[in-house]
């Protein structure tokens, strides 16, 4: 009796274990299914669109993208500075490209064939070192989108971007992540052009100006390059550079037709070195009488941007380097410019056998000071150099003197970077006295049989105990 009934107990709770079970796993079923029939309907809500599509020349994109790099900056505050802008136009078939620091901008555009129009930005490093170890030929780019659909009415909402790269009639391609979004800064636009001046002018007054920029000063408008255009009496714009370190100062002139465009008004802004070594390298790079156009516009005020500020573009082909002017007053240094053309003492050296000399001699100039020490009477010219503990060095010139006997002490390092931009047979060296600055220009004869470009150098003698 016993046994049967604790036999009929282990049955009951058995039945009840498998039913149990059985409940557990049909719900485990259910919960399965739905989650696969709602991941079957999330699936069917997306789509892929594409974006972007066109065939480009591989060497044409490899020289723009050289050309855009000088615009990316080494260590941006925001992540999207890094990028480079792409956008395909359909109807002129071309593809632009666009970098920006902020602080300035570069963009240029390429023949493409455009299949379909778009926008998006991509890192510039990666995209810029997938396209050097392509082959020559056609580069396929092709860039799409995975979207949801938000409702019934197919409003799209992009989730992720991927741009892909295929060399042409090659099994092969890349895939980057890419930002189709409205986020990457624009270019200021600057419309208002101001005159066309040749490359070989430009490069020059950017060289020469570049040499007596200073560099981290207290006084932040002197680490750039200061314009001024203005209008004379026989209707050219006459394009001036001032720039200065607080020991050189440079001033460069160039009178230019002003052809077709009208400089209405007195022009004059402050372009940061950074931004004119960058244009002088284009300029190098291009002919010498290439025509650049020069534009400029103050730019509307913002809540970001309360300040006036404006903007200089230069354009050349269908390049454009676009930079904002610096803020700030720059100083009226005109009247010491005056000045030191009154300077009665002068010696007028060899060029080449002046900078040959000074060559030498910097290899015994002191590390820190650099001290030249010159002697200037009648027909010669005593240079001496001294480093402690380490030697001497002194050489004697022939040159053509007038005035009273005088001696004078330089920085040689700033003596040699004026004399090797001079491009005369000759040098003149106006001198008042031991204290006072010095004037340093070209005499005689030029490369060149006009003399497009007057540059004058001033230099502030080092001061001896």
């Amino acid at each position: 009796m016993t046994n049967t009934t604790v036999t009929k107990d282990k049955k009951r709770k058995a039945t009840s274990t498998t039913s149990s079970k059985r409940k557990t796993n049909s719900a485990a079923s259910s919960s399965t299914k739905a989650r696969k029939t709602k991941s079957a309907k999330s699936e069917s809500t997306k789509s892929t669109k594409t974006v972007l599509e066109l065939y480009c020349d591989r060497t044409d994109l490899d020289t723009a993208l050289t050309y855009v790099k000088r615009a990316i900056p080494q260590n941006p505050h925001h992540p999207l500075l890094n990028h480079i802008s792409l956008i395909a136009n359909a109807e002129k078939n071309t593809l632009d490209l666009t970098t920006n620091s902020l602080e300035f901008g570069a963009n240029t555009k390429i023949k493409a064939k455009v299949s379909q129009a778009g926008r998006l930005t991509v890192s510039f490093e990666v995209f810029e070192k997938l396209v050097k170890k392509f082959p020559q030929g056609r580069i396929k780019l092709t860039a799409s989108v995975a979207e949801v659909a938000k409702d019934t009415d197919s409003e799209w909402q992009g989730e992720s971007c991927r741009i892909i790269l295929s060399p042409d009639d090659e099994d092969a391609q890349f895939e980057l992540s890419a930002n189709v979004s409205d986020e990457f800064p624009a270019l200021p636009k600057v419309t208002s052009r101001l005159l066309t001046v040749p490359a070989n002018i430009l490069l020059k007054q950017i060289s020469s100006a570049l040499i007596s920029v200073g560099t981290k000063l207290d006084n932040k408008i002197l680490t750039g390059v200061r314009f001024n255009l203005t209008v004379d009496a026989e209707k050219l714009v006459k394009i001036g550079t001032i720039s200065t370190d607080s020991s050189r100062l440079t001033f460069t002139t160039s009178l230019q037709p002003m052809n077709k465009v009208k400089l209405t008004a007195p022009t004059s802004f402050t372009l940061p070195a950074k931004v004119l070594k960058e244009l002088k390298n284009s300029l190098a790079a291009t002919s010498s009488d290439q025509g650049i156009r020069v534009y400029y516009d103050e730019l509307e005020s913002s809540e970001k941007s309360p300040e006036k500020s404006a903007a200089v573009m230069f354009a050349w082909d269908d390049k454009r380097l676009i930079a904002r002017v610096m803020q700030g007053d720059y100083p009226d240094l005109s009247a010491l410019q005056q000045l030191v053309d009154k300077n009665d003492k002068v010696a007028v050296f060899n060029r080449l056998t002046l900078l040959q000399s000074l060559q030498r001699l910097a290899v015994l100039s002191e590390t820190k000071n650099k001290i030249l020490h010159i002697s200037l009477a009648d027909d010669r010219a005593i240079l001496k150099v001294q480093r402690s503990n380490i030697g001497r060095g002194q050489e004697t010139l022939s040159i053509v003197m007038s005035g009273e006997v005088t001696e004078i002490c330089f920085n040689i390092k700033n003596l040699i970077d004026v004399v090797s931009t001079i491009e005369s047979d000759d040098i003149c060296l106006k001198i008042s006295d031991s204290q006072s600055p010095c004037l340093l220009e070209g005499y005689g004869t030029y490369e060149s049989s006009t003399i497009p470009v007057q540059v004058e150098h001033i230099i502030a003698p080092l001061l001896m105990e």
